[in-house]
C-alpha cells in the first residue's frame, strides 16, 4: 500500500519484484492491519507511528531533506532572525548555494503556515524570485483554502505557478517524479 505509487513502482523494478499496489491515502501505517496491504512505503522520520503500529522499516526507498532557503541578503544575518522572518523550524535551515550540485525544485510544505504578515510575503517573494534566476522551480504543498487567499492577497499567486500548488506531499512529489521523467 504506497502513498508514492510511482516511487514504489520504481523500487521494486529495479528490485526485480513484481508487486501488486493498493494505491491508499491518510493513515497508511493501518492498511497491514485492515488486510489491505503486506507492506507499505510511506514517508517517515523517526518511525515512531510505524512501531506505534507494529511496523517496522526494512528499507529506504528515497532520502529527503527539508529545508529552508535564505536570500543571499539574509544569509549572514543570526539564523534564529531569519527562522522567525519565516516562521518555518530552525533545524529546516539550509542555504541553496550549500547544495553540491544544482537545485532543480524547492517543495515548501506550507502545512505549519497559517499565517502571512508583510514580512513573510516579502521573503517569499524574494524566495521565489531567486530561485527563478537560479533556474529552480518552487512549488507548495499542503496549502489549506485560508493561506491560498493570503498568497492571492499577497500578490503572490503572480510569481508562484498555479499549478505548482499542491494539496498533500504525496502529490507533490508525483508531480516532481512526473517532471523529472519528462526531462
Amino acid at each position: 500500500a504506497p502513498v508514492f505509487p510511482r516511487l514504489t513502482r520504481d523500487y521494486f523494478a529495479r528490485a526485480g519484484k513484481a508487486v501488486e499496489l493498493a494505491p491508499v491515502s491518510g493513515a497508511v501505517e493501518i492498511s497491514p492491519h485492515l488486510g489491505i496491504a503486506d507492506i507499505i512505503v510511506d514517508l517517515t522520520s523517526t518511525g515512531s507511528t510505524l512501531r506505534v503500529n507494529g511496523l517496522r522499516e526494512v528499507a529506504t526507498v528515497l532520502e529527503s531533506s527539508a529545508r529552508l532557503i535564505v536570500a543571499r541578503r539574509v544569509r549572514d544575518e543570526p539564523r534564529d532572525r531569519v527562522v522567525e522572518r519565516a516562521r518555518i523550524a530552525p533545524r529546516q535551515f539550509a542555504a541553496v548555494d550549500a547544495q553540491p550540485e544544482p537545485v532543480d525544485w524547492l517543495l515548501l510544505n506550507a502545512e505549519a503556515i497559517v499565517e502571512l504578515d508583510t514580512t513573510a510575503v516579502d521573503a517569499l517573494r524574494q524566495l521565489v524570485g531567486d530561485l527563478a534566476k537560479r533556474h529552480t522551480l518552487f512549488a507548495m504543498a499542503r496549502v489549506k483554502q485560508d493561506l491560498r487567499g493570503q498568497l492571492v492577497r499577497g500578490e503572490l499567486m503572480d510569481i508562484i505557478d498555479e499549478g505548482r500548488i499542491y494539496p498533500t506531499l504525496p502529490v507533490a512529489v508525483e508531480a516532481f517524479e512526473a517532471w523529472r521523467d519528462r526531462r
